[in-house]
């Protein structure tokens, strides 16, 4: 992770995710941080609010603070990819 103790700033945190196959976020929200991800490997299914999505390798998703959402491994892979938060948690 890197975040306020690495950088001396609390405007961002950027974390490294892995997500095993099926595994997965349950429903959660952010009420004061945008979020986001970019997929380096699988595939992601996102659901946030009434939107539901799955995205690959090279793809950012991004989420403003409020969103409702969730998120799962779907195939055989693990998902690997970048996190972020704004500001930091």
């Amino acid at each position: 992770m890197i975040g306020a103790e690495v950088t001396g700033s609390p405007r961002v945190q950027i974390n490294w995710v892995r997500i095993e196959p099926g595994g997965r976020a349950d429903t959660h929200v952010h009420p004061m941080q945008d979020h986001g991800y970019f997929v380096i490997d699988g595939k992601l299914r996102v659901t946030a609010d009434e939107a539901d999505f799955t995205v690959g390798p090279e793809t950012a998703v991004y989420l403003p603070a409020g969103v409702r959402h969730s998120l799962e491994a779907v195939g055989g892979e693990p998902v690997r990819m970048i996190g972020f938060f704004a500001p930091s948690r």
